[in-house]
């Protein structure tokens, strides 16, 4: 009796540690239920960072954030028994590296490596502990890196979880609105209401301008300018217009606060709007990401003759721009004052008759003087309208940097400024922090002619620079705009995708066959696509042969001709067969097989079943 009750208790200490594997393992979705989403939150850590998925993701997972973006967020998941995943922003999950050491954000779905073990510490902190039994830790307590290889925990190791989202927004003074989508566009109303909700605006006016009706808590109704409610039109399709006269359970959406007066809305269809192509919008996505991010903007006196002005020096003349008053009637032009010291402007306006159209360039300017503007609309009954902001501009010589990243370094460039016949050259000032640019030029002499390869930069680093005209007299002229470049890396990514007429070539966006709008599609189980815009991403050329209908593929050493309708094509002088022929569509693109040329360039491809895409990877 007693060996078997010796023998029962071996077993079940043996059921019990088996089940506790198990709830460790990677379990299916409807196991987890990967969409059933506690919070979304951002991490600061010990000293005041936030953690951050580079790029929004597809990259290393850092502490270096002084605020919440949009890359600062993440989905955290609930996987029950203490145990979570963190989700960013484009939808990849936070991992650990196979060597149990570094954390990334490039996983797209849960296993082993992306479940944490949420420890409770005192003072609402937390710890992440990973499948290793090891903590996560922000190098230096945050400002740097992040790793996964601490054996306890620490201040380092510390982290405190900020909730977003389910906050209640204040919107105590904000009566109007306006709503700055993630494509640098403002959504607008057509025609004030009654028409498209589309996102695609510059500037903010009368139908960029909502006004806020709170229902609850977070839940509100945005009215146009004309009267007319946004409202979902169609729940499955999630199609969004401003057509509605009445409010209704489709005109109502719940903002959610994502931090940086950054918010998500969420339609009545309990998905989120979305800037989507053509910049039209709909309630489409299930979770928060880039595209369903807005910022907002408050409109003062919406209703109000108040113009929002603004101005763009150039080396001659200041250009003016400004918006018109949400209520134009009797309006029949603006008078634009100039003056030389800030709430001095003249009575006088600089033009004898108001001006017409909401733009004016003044060129009756001198360089080296500072120079204040207010505007103000002028009615029929000759009253003049409230003064608009002030604008303080001065004409200096301006030098305009732009960079970008080259296979060799970053490419620099910059236009010639109006004095530059007493400039000798040019010095580059670089950083690796925004406003923290070395005050030692990056070369030793003074740069001749307007471009130039900064080469000494390490892959994937992001640098900012400035630039600094150098004068006769060795004096130095004012600092140019500051750019921002993340430097290349030795391989290149292109990433295609079934029925899309667009492929991502090292995360930009651009369309396969450009201006024709063809798509990657399937036939006899193969992928076709006109191969033109492809091969030159790789850095490669394409030739056809209209004589004998043959396309020419030349990429490095590598040489591929295949012919329409034929299934043996020549590979570097040798006949290969391939299991379908290039054929030509029904639009007349010449449409051939992906995989044969992918595989015969020499190139490593991944073939994601379950999404459709394709990626490319090329050796430079």
């Amino acid at each position: 009796m007693k060996k078997m009750k010796d023998h029962f208790k071996t077993c079940t200490v043996y059921v019990i540690a088996f089940v506790m594997l198990i709830s460790l393992m990677a379990l299916p979705d409807d196991v987890y239920g990967l969409n059933n989403v506690k919070m979304t939150v951002s991490i600061k850590t010990f000293n005041g960072k936030y953690l951050c998925a580079e790029n929004g993701g597809g990259s290393e997972l850092t502490a270096n954030r002084n605020k919440v973006g949009e890359w600062e967020i993440f989905q955290m998941v609930d996987l029950g028994k203490g145990y979570i995943a963190l989700k960013g922003c484009n939808g990849d999950y936070v991992s650990v590296s196979k060597d149990g050491k570094n954390v990334y954000v490039d996983s797209d779905e849960i296993g082993q490596r992306e479940i944490f073990q949420l420890i409770n510490l005192d003072n609402n902190k937390i710890a992440f502990k990973t499948y290793n039994k090891n903590y996560m830790c922000a190098e230096d307590g945050g400002g740097g890196k992040v790793v996964a290889d601490r054996k306890k925990i620490g201040d380092w190791e510390t982290f405190e979880l900020i909730e977003t989202g389910d906050d209640q927004i204040d919107f105590e003074g904000l009566e109007y609105i306006a709503l700055l989508a993630a494509n640098g566009k403002y959504l607008c109303a057509e025609d004030g209401g009654g028409n498209a909700v589309v996102a695609n605006r510059d500037q903010i006016g009368s139908w960029e301008t909502f006004e806020i009706i709170k229902v609850d808590r977070n839940t509100v109704v945005l009215k146009t300018s004309n009267g007319k409610y946004l409202y979902l039109q169609d729940e499955e399709d999630g199609n969004i217009n401003a057509k509605a006269t009445k409010i209704s359970d489709r005109a109502k959406f719940v903002f959610s606060d994502l931090g940086n007066d950054r918010v998500a809305l969420k339609a009545s269809n309990g998905k989120y709007v979305t800037v989507e192509d053509e910049d039209e919008i709909a309630a489409n996505s299930k979770e928060v990401n880039k595209w369903s991010t807005f910022k907002i903007i408050k409109v003062q006196e919406a209703h109000s003759d108040k113009c929002n002005l603004t101005a763009i020096p150039g080396d001659k003349s200041v250009s003016f721009t400004w918006t018109k008053p949400n209520n134009t009637k009797n309006i029949i032009g603006y008078n634009l004052y100039r003056g030389t010291a800030s709430g001095r402007e003249s009575s006088t306006p600089i033009t004898d008759f108001p001006i017409e159209g909401t733009s004016y360039m003044d060129k009756n300017l001198e360089s080296g003087t500072t120079y204040y503007y207010v505007l103000r609309a002028v009615y029929k009954d000759k009253t003049l309208g409230t003064t608009s902001n002030e604008v303080a501009v001065s004409l200096k010589s301006r030098i305009t940097l732009s960079a970008k990243a080259g296979e060799n370094g970053v490419n620099l460039s910059w236009n010639k400024p109006s004095d530059a016949s007493s400039i000798v050259g040019y010095n580059l000032y670089r950083g690796t922090a925004s406003g923290r640019e070395s005050s030692t030029p990056i070369a030793d002499f003074p740069i001749e002619g307007t471009s130039y390869t900064d080469k000494n930069v390490e892959n994937n680093a992001t640098y900012y620079y400035i630039l600094k005209a150098v004068y006769k007299d060795k004096t130095l002229g004012a600092a140019s705009n500051e750019v921002s470049v993340k430097s290349g890396s030795n391989n290149k990514t292109i990433v295609l995708e079934v029925g899309s007429k667009y492929m991502f070539v090292s995360g930009q966006r651009k369309e396969i066959d450009p201006g024709k709008g063809t798509t990657m599609t399937i036939k006899n189980g193969r992928t076709f696509l006109p191969i033109r815009a492809v091969i030159e991403s790789m850095g490669g050329e394409v030739a056809w042969d209209a004589s004998d209908k043959r396309v020419s593929i030349y990429l490095k050493n590598n040489k591929i001709y295949l012919w329409i309708g034929s299934k043996t094509a020549k590979v570097n002088g040798a006949s290969k067969e391939s299991d379908v022929a290039p054929y030509i569509s029904e639009s007349g693109r010449t449409m051939l097989p992906l995989r044969f040329i992918v595989e015969n360039l020499g190139c490593e491809a991944d073939w994601d079943g379950t999404t459709k895409k394709v990626t490319i990877k090329i050796n430079r």
